[in-house]
C-alpha cells in the first residue's frame, strides 16, 4: 500500500489550498484596513501591536502559502517544499528557519500585546507598574530573545550534502 496520493489528487490538493489562501489574503486585507481606519481613540496605543501581528500573521501566510509551501510527510518527522523559493534553490534549513522566525514572533507580539494591556489599566502609583525606559527593554529583549536562535539557524549553513 501507498502513503503517496495520485498525482491528479496532489494536484487537487495544492489548487485547493491555493484557493485558501487566496480567500485568506482577501480577508487579511479587509482585516488590515479596518485596523488602520476605524480604531477608536481608546484603542489607539494597543493598535500598533495590532497592527504587528497582523502584518506578522499576513507574511507568515504569505511565506508558507506561496512562497516554501511546506509538505508534511507523516507520520515521519519530515517534509520537502515546492514553492517558489524551493525551485530557485533556496536551502530548506533557511527556509526553516525563517518559518520559524515569523512564527515565534507571532508569539512574541502576542505576548508585548497582553503586557502592555495589562499595564495600560494599571494605575500610576502601583508596585508592579514599569516605566517606558522599562518596557522597551522588555520589548526589546522579548523580540531579540526569540529572533536570535532562527535567524542563527538559518544563518549557520551546514554542507548540502550532509542536509540530503
Amino acid at each position: 500500500m501507498t502513503i503517496f496520493p495520485p498525482l491528479e489528487k496532489q494536484d487537487l490538493i495544492f489548487l485547493v489550498l491555493l484557493i485558501v489562501f487566496c480567500f485568506s489574503f482577501v480577508l487579511h486585507a479587509i482585516a488590515l484596513l479596518c485596523l488602520l481606519k476605524p480604531t477608536p481613540p481608546n484603542q489607539a496605543n494597543i493598535r500598533k501591536y495590532l497592527i504587528y501581528i497582523h502584518v506578522l500573521l499576513v507574511l507568515s501566510d504569505v511565506h508558507m502559502g506561496v512562497v516554501f509551501e511546506p509538505i508534511p510527510l507523516f507520520p515521519a518527522l519530515a517534509g520537502y517544499g515546492i514553492g517558489i523559493v524551493c525551485r530557485l534553490g533556496v536551502p530548506v534549513q533557511v527556509q526553516t528557519g525563517i518559518t520559524v522566525l515569523l512564527i515565534a514572533n507571532v508569539g512574541v507580539a502576542v505576548l508585548l500585546c497582553i503586557i502592555f494591556r495589562h499595564q495600560s489599566i494599571l494605575p500610576a502609583g502601583h508596585a508592579i507598574k514599569v516605566r517606558k525606559n522599562v518596557a522597551r527593554l522588555i520589548h526589546w529583549s522579548l523580540i531579540f530573545t526569540f529572533s536570535a536562535p532562527p535567524l542563527l539557524y538559518a544563518i549557520s549553513l551546514q554542507d548540502p550534502q550532509e542536509s540530503e
